[in-house]
């Protein structure tokens, strides 16, 4: 091919067939570099995906608000949670008495969204227990208990936790610590914390066995395996090491498990004496725990949002009320004998 020949070949026009696009070229493209063009793009469907000004996304979709209204009306929960409960929930919340309707969801869903404290329950408008917990923190559940708490346990088992010569000597001391506070809940109550508290038992049980609270002997147990140190000393610092507070935590989440308990014998005292029956009798039936923690715990019949008529104490209960004893629910093994128990 001549000279002349490829040059006329180089500058002649290229051309394509009728059935194939033009390839477009981006108007940005040479101005900006593809890092750019791309950081651009992102910034764009961002702000295609924005809710447009006025515009509010529903609290709850259609599916939590139909699973909410059926945690309300179906069994077993409008057993567990019953119009009394409802009731409580609409006067913290300021809503009108009446059954639980969509209005009523909304608002327990926006409490729970709103609720102060770094652990929130789920966002699905359900008055369950979590909810309930944080809704009407009481005895070692509210934040002066705990934060006394954690105030005594850096000054008495932080602080000096090299200097207790031993797995049981530390154990105990975080376990008088938090006996404290639920002693004063206890007290509180009107009730005798030397009678209620629950005693300590350190065992040889495996590492994952931190702690338990035994209702039926009324005894808080810890695993000393748990809590060996593994390698070394464990620094006395708080920022250092969460050895003493893995203990502290555990500790005193048992003692709440230990309220719970006592709150639940002192709700069944209560339903108890709306039926003109013996309470201790009647408790005692119901759920296996040492007799003298039963009756202790009667003298102060309890239950949330109420207060019971003081006219009608357990030592007034008639005579004619007591029952003889049945047998226990569910297949308890509940001792018949007072011998068998503390």
């Amino acid at each position: 091919m001549t000279e002349r020949a490829t040059r006329s070949v180089a500058t002649s026009p290229v051309t394509t067939p009728a059935t194939t696009r033009p390839m477009r070229v981006s108007p940005l493209a040479g101005r900006f570099a593809p890092q750019q063009v791309l950081a651009l793009q992102r910034a764009a469907g961002n702000a295609s995906m924005t809710p447009r000004p006025g515009y509010n996304r529903p609290l709850l979709s259609h599916q939590q608000l139909a699973a909410a209204r059926e945690f309300y009306t179906n069994e077993p929960n409008n057993v567990r949670y019953p119009q009394s409960v409802v009731d409580a929930v609409q006067d913290r919340l300021g809503l009108p008495p009446g059954p639980p309707d969509t209005a009523f969801i909304l608002a327990v869903a926006r409490w729970q969204r709103d609720c102060p404290g770094s652990w929130k329950p789920s966002l699905d408008g359900m008055a369950d227990a979590s909810t309930l917990t944080r809704m009407f923190p009481s005895g070692l559940n509210t934040e002066q208990a705990g934060q006394a708490y954690r105030m005594a346990v850096r000054a008495e088992l932080v602080n000096p936790w090299n200097e207790l010569q031993s797995t049981d000597e530390r154990i105990e001391m975080a376990f008088r610590v938090a006996h404290v506070r639920f002693s004063q809940v206890v007290a509180a109550a009107g009730l005798d914390p030397g009678v209620l508290t629950p005693g300590l038992q350190v065992t040889d049980g495996p590492r994952a066995a931190r702690g338990q609270f035994d209702c039926r002997n009324w005894v808080i147990s810890a695993s000393r395996m748990a809590y060996e140190p593994s390698t070394g000393e464990c620094s006395a610092k708080l920022e250092d090491t969460d050895d003493p507070l893995s203990l502290a935590t555990t500790i005193y989440h048992e003692f709440r498990h230990a309220e719970q308990f006592l709150n639940i014998l002192r709700m069944l005292a209560w339903y108890a004496l709306e039926r003109r029956s013996d309470p201790v009798e009647d408790v005692y039936d119901q759920i296996a725990v040492p007799m003298a923690i039963v009756r202790e715990a009667v003298k102060a019949p309890w239950t949330r949002g109420r207060s019971r008529d003081s006219s009608r104490s357990v030592s007034s209960t008639p005579a004619s009320a007591t029952r003889s004893r049945r047998a226990p629910r569910n297949g308890s093994t509940t001792p018949s004998s007072d011998s068998t128990r503390r």
